[in-house]
């Protein structure tokens, strides 16, 4: 290629940039005096308005005027409750930016604009979420029993507005969820119930016949309080002496004295679970992962037992 062809060739280069430079500066005047057309949204105080109402985007809120959805909200109720408020208040609108303001352009009423963006910046909440924190609480160190299953009971009430579950479902799961909770603190109280209900997660009795079954033991264990058999001797009179009398006191005095109920047995083997249950009435999936890591917990303390129990003849070498 020649000395002139390679000059023609640069000139025509630099036109096509020259070309483009041109066509990019007339596409950015365009966009400006689009932008200058469009109107302006003025905010109009009027004399009911006692204060400015914040403003709400769609976003988090980055200072000034602008506020949450929430604080929002609440300003709204608050303008909506007096006489001069219009169908589809220019109030509202103004008190809207970008997202939000494009949300509600359809609408024609302010019912229609609150529920519009209550459905996309709304809370919502998670029926499976609040289930499962409910079945973790527990009885707290000074808290009546009695007053723990209700207010599990209300709080299942207020899930099961959106849960839609059937009374039995109800009280099955507030039984095992108040029998789990009293594990910890009161095993007695939950053995008890256990024997007179049945298992937790199988049964489903009446909310009435628990807490009067809890109430009742309530006042039975605290009534019953521990006296030595020496104190209990004493208040014999020397002469004559009864001694059925006394055997039987003795007797009932060590029974008070003494826990009463059977070990606690070991997990299950189909679940994992250490709700006091055997495999044979398990209720639950199956789960070999949490059996696996239950029996590798057991292990090293059988192993221990096993070893410490052996007895060593001929003394120390």
């Amino acid at each position: 290629m020649s000395e002139a062809e390679l000059v023609q060739e640069r000139e025509a280069m630099r036109e096509a940039e020259m070309e483009d430079l041109r066509h990019r500066l007339a596409e950015v005047t365009d966009e400006l005096t689009r932008q200058r057309k469009q109107p302006v949204t003025v905010h109009v105080t009027t004399p009911h308005q006692t204060q400015r109402l914040k403003v709400f985007t769609g976003f988090a809120p980055n200072g000034g005027n602008e506020c949450t959805f929430q604080a929002w909200v609440q300003q709204i109720e608050s303008l909506l409750l007096t006489p001069d408020v219009q169908p589809c208040d220019p109030r509202i609108l103004a008190s809207l930016r970008g997202v939000a303001l494009n949300a509600v352009k359809a609408a024609k009423t302010n019912a229609d604009i609150l529920a519009n963006l209550r459905c996309l910046f709304g809370c919502v909440e998670d029926t499976e979420a609040r289930l499962i924190s409910l079945a973790c609480r527990k009885l707290k160190a000074k808290e009546q029993p009695a007053d723990f299953l209700l207010q599990l009971w209300e709080e299942l009430l207020d899930i099961n507005k959106t849960a839609s579950m059937t009374d039995e479902e109800l009280q099955k799961k507030l039984y095992r969820i108040f029998c789990t909770g009293l594990q910890p603190s009161l095993p007695l109280l939950a053995l008890e119930l256990r024997n007179n209900f049945g298992f937790p997660g199988t049964a489903a009795p009446a909310l009435t016949d628990v807490l009067l079954t809890v109430r009742r033991t309530t006042e039975t264990l605290h009534g019953q309080k521990p006296v030595t058999v020496q104190s209990s001797a004493q208040h014999v009179t020397p002469d004559p002496i009864d001694y059925d009398k006394l055997a039987e006191m003795v007797a009932s005095k060590l029974r008070v004295d003494r826990p009463t109920g059977r070990r606690p047995r070991g997990p299950c083997w189909q679940c994992g679970l250490l709700d006091d249950h055997f495999a044979r009435d398990c209720q639950n999936p199956p789960n070999p992962g949490k059996v696996a890591s239950e029996k590798a917990k057991i292990a090293p303390r059988a192993a221990y037992s096993l070893n410490g129990n052996q007895s060593t003849r001929g003394g120390r070498r």
